[in-house]
């Protein structure tokens, strides 16, 4: 081109000039190799994508018959067929679609790879150009995730197969520990009701020399026979507590409407009168409406309200304190108080039968109140737990399922 040139042409050229520097940026720069042959099915543009993934280099296939460089012997002439049949075809149904088919390395390996085809505009005769992306790591993904998945499958049908036997193992071993548990409910429930009759008798002794202690004068005798009441007394509480445990199993369980704060002030009210303190009040809401067995959930606030009420006894004031709160969606129902409290480090023990954290000089009782509210907690569908502090109270949280 000369200064004598037509501005219009030096322009032209220009615009041609930039759109192939364009061409060529996105070319060399392509993730897929891109391969163009001409009308004799020479290779006439190789970009560096296409050398990476055939092994070529470009000096190498420019000029060469496509179907002999980077097609398997076996489809070359099927190759060479459709290139024919599509050259003079706007239409040709693979012009423009994807394939799948498999290519040739230059060291001989074979490959699977996805291309489209498309016409080179301006090239008479027609040549074309392929978009080829190598498929490799797409296939051996692809079988990873099968064989993964069969071994997925056969992982689940193992599993199905162990969890029909363990279940069936649960079921026959459920089995057992429930009759071994109805057995043993029985034996519990046998022997305390056994027991009663010589404990009523022992005392009834008991009671007749005490009444008739002007003839023991003895002070030593009389303290035995003291100690020997209240021995029996204890042991009649015990068995009393025995045969609440075994009844409650065989005890049908209702659940309708019951109130948590009525049936505390009722407890609460009761204890007040069989021990008036000057100082004792119960927190509690005007309404606590909950869903259970009414009787079975009066035993239960009845016997944290004993709990509170006895543990307070040693401090200047008695604050007993119902309520309830939600938790991670879960209602939460508390009993308070600010007595006498216990070490977090025993707390594995409070719903243990005959389990006490005090001693039986300090506060009466027998071990057997909270493992019973314990049990009728569990029948409900919920659980029950404490937190407490030496000296500063204990607070009794419970479910209801």
């Amino acid at each position: 081109m000369t200064p004598t040139d037509p501005p219009s042409s030096s322009a032209q050229v220009d615009a041609l000039m930039a759109s192939e520097a364009r061409y060529r940026d996105i070319v060399e720069s392509a993730f897929d190799a891109i391969v163009t042959i001409d009308h004799e099915n020479r290779i006439t543009e190789f970009n560096p994508a296409a050398q990476q993934i055939f092994g070529f280099s470009r000096e190498q296939v420019i000029g060469r018959d496509l179907a002999e460089t980077i097609i398997p012997p076996a489809m070359r002439e099927a190759h060479r067929q459709g290139v024919r049949r599509h050259r003079n075809s706007a239409t040709a149904p693979r012009i423009g679609g994807r394939l799948e088919l498999i290519a040739l390395r230059a060291d001989g390996s074979r490959f699977p790879v996805e291309l489209t085809v498309s016409r080179v505009r301006g090239m008479d005769p027609a040549g074309f150009t392929a978009i080829i992306r190598d498929l490799t790591q797409r296939r051996e993904t692809e079988a990873l995730a099968k064989a993964a998945q069969e071994a997925l499958a056969e992982s689940g049908r193992a599993l199905g197969a162990m969890n029909t036997e363990l279940e069936e193992r649960v079921r026959q071993r459920t089995a057992q520990l429930e009759e071994a548990l109805r057995e043993l409910e029985a034996f519990s429930y046998s022997i305390a009701h056994d027991l009663r009759a010589p404990l009523t008798s022992i005392d009834g002794f008991v009671r007749s020399l005490d009444i008739h202690s002007e003839g023991v004068k003895d002070e030593k005798s009389r303290h035995y026979i003291a100690r020997v009441r209240a021995s029996v007394r204890h042991m009649s509480e015990m068995t009393d507590g025995l045969l609440a445990l075994a009844k409650l199993a065989r005890q049908p369980m209702r659940r309708e409407q019951a109130d948590l704060a009525a049936l505390a002030r009722s407890a609460f009210d009761e204890l007040r009168e069989m021990e008036p303190r000057a100082d004792a009040r119960l927190d509690a809401p005007q309404a606590l409406p909950v869903q259970g067995d009414p009787t079975l959930l009066a035993r239960v606030v009845a016997n944290l309200v004993q709990n509170a009420w006895k543990f307070s006894a040693r401090m200047p004031a008695t604050r007993i304190q119902l309520g309830s709160h939600l938790s991670e969606g879960e209602t939460v129902y508390f009993v308070r108080d600010q007595g006498a409290g216990f070490d977090m480090q025993y707390a594995g023990r409070l719903f243990k039968q005959f389990q006490r954290l005090h001693a039986s000089t300090e506060f009466e009782g027998t071990g057997i109140g909270l493992a019973l509210v314990q049990r009728i907690v569990s029948r409900h569908g919920g659980r029950i737990w404490a937190q407490a502090q030496v000296g500063q109270g204990a607070t009794f949280f419970f479910t209801l399922g």
